[in-house]
């Protein structure tokens, strides 16, 4: 089963991938391969890759050899990486743990938005996957602050195509803001939020988003979590990524 971890850069997908890799290991007992998607990552990751781009390129290589800027270097490897996709799939499905975590690039846009999207559809027609998209808690002091991550989540489910799963992460965070958990649990109170908020045209804007959400509110279940110790969140998020490959899980 692959697990994929989404989200805009710095939201925590690295520490939350590391942190759910240890839960499983330590109290469901299961077998887990660690891969890193991402060529920009720093020396230091928190968990072994199984599976590390970096073996193939890295953005300051690529940087250096092409003499392109950071930006430029970011759109090359992505060019390479699907140059390369099938060798990359391949490795990924050698791997033969219970769970695969893949940890992908901090720069969601140029990794979602162009074809490297691609990629992810075809590892799925190779085996199960699931995507858990993280919205950062830091991120989601107001209202209309969340109504934009719950845009840019939908955004990217509908580009990639498969399952995925929406988490406010950085839990830890929120109990400085409960206004927000009541949010993601009570459509009708974010509504409230977001026309308090008073931002003229730009609420009419957010409601207008709301009431796609709030059609959606059913079937997609945000929960929280946080990576930081003890962590929190993730027993109810391997519940969600179960439910979602039986018949009775519809978070489509």
């Amino acid at each position: 089963m692959n697990i994929i971890f989404l989200g805009t850069a710095g939201s925590g997908k690295t520490s939350l991938c590391n942190a759910y890799g240890l839960w499983l290991k330590k109290e469901r007992h299961e077998s887990v391969s660690f891969v890193n998607l991402d060529p920009g990552a720093v020396e230091y990751l928190p968990y072994q890759p199984d599976f590390d781009i970096r073996k193939y390129f890295t953005i300051p290589q690529i940087m250096k050899k092409e003499k392109l800027g950071p930006n430029g270097a970011i759109l090359r490897a992505n060019e390479l990486f699907l140059e390369n996709a099938d060798t990359f799939i391949n490795k990924i499905n050698d791997l033969t743990s219970d769970f695969i975590l893949i940890d992908t690039p901090g720069q969601l846009e140029p990794f979602i938005f162009k074809e490297s999207s691609l990629f992810l559809q075809k590892l799925q027609q190779k085996s199960p996957s699931i995507a858990i998209f993280l919205i950062d808690a830091e991120l989601t002091r107001y209202a209309s602050n969340l109504i934009v991550g719950l845009l840019l989540a939908i955004a990217v489910q509908i580009q990639i195509g498969i399952n995925m799963i929406y988490i406010v992460h950085k839990a830890d965070l929120l109990s400085k803001n409960l206004k927000i958990v009541k949010m993601i649990q009570n459509p009708n109170f974010f509504r409230e939020c977001i026309i308090s908020e008073q931002r003229g045209a730009l609420t009419d804007l957010a409601l207008i988003v709301h009431e796609v959400f709030a059609k959606l509110a059913s079937s997609i279940r945000i929960i929280t979590t946080s990576a930081k110790k003890p962590f929190s969140g993730l027993e109810e998020l391997h519940d969600l990524i179960h439910e979602s490959f039986c018949a009775c899980g519809d978070l489509t």
